[in-house]
């Protein structure tokens, strides 16, 4: 996790050449990004509990599940 403009930040990489592709801060949702070095198509599911939405002050309680990154 990297601290940039008092915001924080994952790192994305590609599953099959490790490339970064970009950084995210999500709770909720999925996106898919093509690698630009391998062609990839990379997919990445978030999801949180309620209870992180309840306790979103502290920002270092997320939970990502990225089991479905191909």
């Amino acid at each position: 996790m990297i601290k940039s403009q008092n915001k924080f930040w994952k790192e994305v990489r590609c599953a099959k050449c490790r490339s970064l592709l970009c950084f995210e801060y999500i709770f909720a949702g999925r996106i898919m990004i093509k690698c630009r070095k391998c062609g990839e198509m990379n997919e990445i599911n978030y999801k949180s509990t309620k209870k992180v939405f309840e306790q979103s002050n502290n920002e270092d309680e997320m939970i990502i599940d990225k089991d479905a990154t191909k």
